[in-house]
């Protein structure tokens, strides 16, 4: 597996890009009991299970299955909602490469992801607010690795990897008019895919192992009942963690394995690309009529790469926009525009320091019928690398996808559904189509 993560490349899609919320299976039971249970058995097809190049040795097809067992407990409590959820997901492939492929390694025809998340939010006063999430995953599905503020791999990525978001938020109403808030977001990631001597591939952890931090600090001023206006300070930082070095080259001994690798002399780690961040942003929040309802953020990031003595500024903008416009149906919005993480490392001393990527989303959710859910949504986003030898080159990723879900009763729903993905890039050997399609059933209670 490691073989072929090198071989096709990691695509992008990022945080500051938009992250979906999926409406393929419903998460509770529809009573007032504080907790449910539900179990999914699906059938899949996708028809590019590594995300390759078409002309790629490594592009296979598959049929496989999906159980997904849930567990999720809300507990409202006089000033305080506690919130905590568990989904293991079990996918198993019929056909993987299993020592067919020249250079392809035997790969495991099962996946397995665990999804621990939890939340809690707290009334101290009408004037005092706090609330805290925490999101943990570890497996190998790709879709759950590939949000936070950075790229991530399209395909299942082999070993126990870790990713974890944490966000702390506190509100403070001070007047009738004007009000503060103090908020902190930690992200993290850990790929089990680590560099052993004479490996031909930088591995996983040395292009994407880190850990992010956010501190954010805005001001609110209520202008009319409707309208809010925000103006705000941010602070980041990006750690790249791992030992693991960015950049191998063949061995010098022309007796040795000719295609055996060795780090660079002296060692380049990932640490060569953290960074510190200042936004300086405003913008407001507006409730144009019950329905509909949208915010903006707008303003500039100042980014010091120092182990590089690079700096730079670039825009940032954040923007969204809800419309319910009937019964459980709506339509919503997003866009962003900010700096992002990449896998791209380009060139020993020209390094690719991140991506400047614009990204927009759109989704509907609509009821048809009675029992009858449509979910659909759009999502596109152009990454450019900055600075090093990549610089301007331009990857853009394109995602479709749509579901529709029968309830048969409140127990008991159907559904069925149909995602594709594709990326060009000026990068050789990036680009790729996948077309994925599933059919399911999800037992509630």
């Amino acid at each position: 597996m490691k073989k072929i993560v090198a071989s096709i490349g990691m695509a992008a899609v990022g945080a500051s890009a938009l992250q979906t919320v999926s409406a393929q299976e419903p998460l509770g039971g529809g009573s007032d009991k504080p907790w449910s249970v539900s179990a999914t058995l699906r059938g899949f097809y996708d028809d590019n299970v590594f995300t390759a190049t078409d002309d790629s040795p490594f592009k296979e097809e598959s049929f496989g299955i999906e159980v997904r067992p849930t567990v999720r407990l809300v507990l409202p409590l006089d000033q305080t909602t506690i919130s905590l959820g568990y989904v293991y997901s079990m996918k198993w492939y019929d056909d993987r490469p299993d020592g067919d492929i020249p250079g392809a390694p035997d790969i495991d025809d099962t996946d397995h992801t665990h999804l621990f998340d939890a939340g809690l939010s707290h009334a101290f006063s009408e004037r005092y607010r706090l609330s805290l999430s925490e999101s943990f995953a570890i497996g190998q599905e790709a879709d759950l690795f590939r949000t936070g503020s950075g790229f991530g791999p399209f395909q299942s990525v082999e070993g126990d990897n870790i990713r974890n978001f944490a966000d702390i938020l506190f509100e403070a109403d001070l007047t009738p008019i004007m009000g503060l808030s103090f908020g902190y977001n930690n992200a993290y990631f850990n790929y089990d895919d680590e560099f052993a001597p004479g490996e031909d591939f930088v591995s996983n952890s040395a292009r994407l192992d880190r850990m992010e931090h956010y501190v954010t600090l805005e001001s609110r001023w209520l202008l009319r009942p409707v309208t809010t206006f925000i103006a705000g300070y941010q602070f980041g930082l990006i750690d790249y963690t791992s030992n693991d070095p960015l950049y191998l080259e063949p061995t010098a001994d022309p007796l040795d394995d000719p295609f055996e690798m060795e780090p660079v002399e002296p060692r380049v780690k990932g640490d060569i690309r953290n960074n510190r961040s200042h936004y300086g942003y405003v913008g407001a929040d507006h409730r144009f009529t019950p329905e509909l309802s949208g915010s903006i953020r707008g303003g500039a990031r100042y980014n010091d790469y120092y182990n590089q003595d690079t700096t730079d500024v670039s825009p940032y903008v954040k923007a969204s926009l809800s419309y319910s416009y009937a019964p459980q149906s709506q339509v919503m919005g997003r866009v962003s525009y900010d700096r992002t993480s990449t896998d791209i490392i380009g060139n020993v001393g020209d390094v690719v320091t991140d991506a400047q990527s614009l990204a927009f989303y759109v989704g509907v959710d609509h009821r048809l019928a009675s029992r009858l859910y449509l979910h659909a949504g759009a999502q596109y986003q152009n990454s450019e690398y900055q600075n090093g030898a990549l610089d301007g080159e331009n990857d853009n990723f394109y995602s479709l996808d749509a579901s529709l879900r029968y309830e048969i009763n409140r127990f008991l729903s159907t559904h069925v559904g149909y995602t594709f993905d594709k990326l060009d890039s000026d990068v050789e050997g990036r680009e790729f189509d996948r077309n994925r399609v599933y059919l399911g059933v999800t037992a509630t209670y």
